[in-house]
């Protein structure tokens, strides 16, 4: 846009150059060299760009290679193909008080040699600040270097191109924000632009105005700077009309508030960031399998984990704490080996659910059965039975030797000494026997409940436990490496959210 110099002022202040007129468009400038601190911090940017596919998120490099004290504002200009958008640029930038305004006609004509209808033109123009004009093409990239006022007091570059290519170059203009030129025929606002953006309707006449949509007419502006410039005393009322009616002062405050405004410039940056994280959450592929595929294992893991441990426990109380120790007539009446392979049976790991049901689980959970978690290496119920054996043989000898015949001893002397009656003495043996058998019992059944508690219960209380934990680990371990680069991500989004929350309330 062109605007008159602060410096004009100074050379116009006769009646027939109203001062008023620059006064009130020069406030939308300052000959200050702009704050360009915009209060980001690249690193987590850099550290999120190196895990992150640059196919898929457009900005997220753009941010990564963004410093406070290089910053510079690149907006992108997004035109039709037609002649009137090539003008939004030139009435923006023209200034007719320059000294050197040899580039002005050769910056208008920079689409004279194009044809709007080559669909295949995918041109840029990168258009920035220079004290002499120059010009520059790299590739499909035009580059004008030009002394324009406005380029160098709001610090800013602009990037133009035709709209068409908007999703091909939104991964490479390096652009902050955007200018969506639109025309009053336009029946959709396309493209869909996400990042902070203007819309501007260049032919002043639309029915989509709103607060975000202004209405600019650029050819009519463009026509009466050009005609100013040729004749200042002559159409400075005419130029003072065109720039408020074609709705240039509302636009240019507007654009010049986002651009040298230190707040407004933060302000688009963090809209940026939250925009660029938003993707990233809902496109990179990782934190998309995170959300659906992950949650969706974690929840059949957590909730196969959960029935194996409550059922496991369920049984522990139910079944093995209530396990019955083998009859007193069996500790007399079976054999040694009898005995044995009773007590084997009973203690037998392998009669129990929870094994079996670990089984399953692993394997429905993809998980490799360790030979380390075998039932009888959890519990070597050999061990055990052959332990409660060797109590139940000392008990009963113990006993045998101890009361009851000594008792059966002392009743055949009392009877054969003929001091003693046969039926006092059968009394006392039978209550020798009796107190005996009795003795075996309590001790037995005692020694049984100890040993089930110490040696079963508690062991197998231990294992569910810490099964249940390393369940849940060798679950993770399919996918650990994803998983990993999953939580970085994250952990750097939320660093970035914490910096920006904590910078939107500073």
């Amino acid at each position: 846009m062109i605007l008159p110099r602060l410096t004009i002022l100074r050379v116009t202040g006769s009646g027939n150059v109203p001062t008023r007129l620059f006064r009130s468009i020069a406030r939308f400038y300052s000959v200050s060299q702009p704050n360009t601190d915009i209060g980001i911090n690249s690193t987590h940017w850099k550290e999120l760009s190196k895990i992150v596919n640059k196919n898929i998120i457009p900005k997220i490099y753009l941010l990564a290679k963004t410093t406070n004290n290089k910053f510079v504002n690149r907006v992108g200009v997004l035109i039709n193909r037609n002649k009137t958008s090539s003008k939004v640029l030139s009435a923006l930038l023209l200034d007719p008080y320059l000294p050197d305004q040899s580039w002005i006609n050769m910056f208008q004509k920079r689409y004279n040699n194009v044809s709007l209808s080559n669909n295949n033109s995918n041109m840029i123009t990168l258009v920035k600040y220079n004290e002499t004009f120059q010009i520059n093409k790299i590739g499909n990239v035009t580059v004008y270097e030009i002394p324009s006022p406005y380029l160098k007091t709001n610090n800013v570059e602009f990037v133009e191109y035709y709209k068409d290519y908007y999703n091909i170059n939104v991964f490479r203009d390096n652009c902050y924000m955007y200018l969506n030129i639109l025309s009053s025929k336009d029946t959709v606002n396309a493209p869909d632009i996400i990042y902070p953006h203007i819309n501007v309707v260049e032919d002043g006449v639309s029915d989509l105005l709103s607060s975000t949509v202004y209405s600019v007419d650029f050819a009519a502006m463009l026509e009466t700077i050009l005609d100013f410039r040729s004749n200042k005393q002559k159409n400075t009322s005419k130029y003072k009309e065109v720039w408020v009616n074609s709705g240039m002062s509302i636009f240019v405050s507007k654009l010049s508030g986002i651009l040298s405004s230190q707040h407004q410039r933060a302000l688009y940056i963090r809209n940026l960031e939250k925009i660029v994280i938003d993707q990233l959450l809902r496109k990179d592929p990782d934190l998309i399998k995170f959300n659906t595929e992950f949650k969706l294992q974690d929840h059949v893991a957590s909730s196969e984990i959960s029935h194996w441990y409550s059922s496991s426990h369920k049984e522990l109380q139910s079944k093995i704490m209530n396990l019955k120790p083998v009859s007193l007539w069996k500790i007399y009446s079976s054999s040694e080996s009898n005995l044995q392979l009773q007590l084997l049976a009973k203690l037998d790991p392998k009669n129990w659910d929870m094994f079996n049901n670990l089984n399953y689980v692993k394997g429905k959970l993809g998980i490799q059965s360790d030979n380390n978690k075998l039932p009888h290496i959890v519990l070597d119920h050999s061990i055990i039975a052959t332990k409660l054996h060797s109590f139940y043989n000392k008990s009963v000898f113990t006993n045998f030797f101890t009361l009851q015949l000594p008792l059966v001893l002392i009743s055949v002397i009392g009877v054969l000494s003929n001091q003693f009656s046969m039926y006092s003495m059968g009394s006392l043996a039978s209550v020798g026997i009796v107190l005996g058998v009795k003795k075996v019992f309590d001790s037995c059944n005692k020694f049984w409940h100890k040993t089930l508690d110490q040696d079963v219960v508690d062991p197998i209380r231990m294992f569910i436990e810490n099964e249940s934990i390393q369940l849940k680990k060798q679950a993770r371990v399919k996918s650990s490496a994803v998983r990993e680069n999953v939580a970085k991500k994250l952990q750097i989004i939320k660093q970035i959210e914490l910096r920006s929350n904590n910078t939107a309330v500073n």
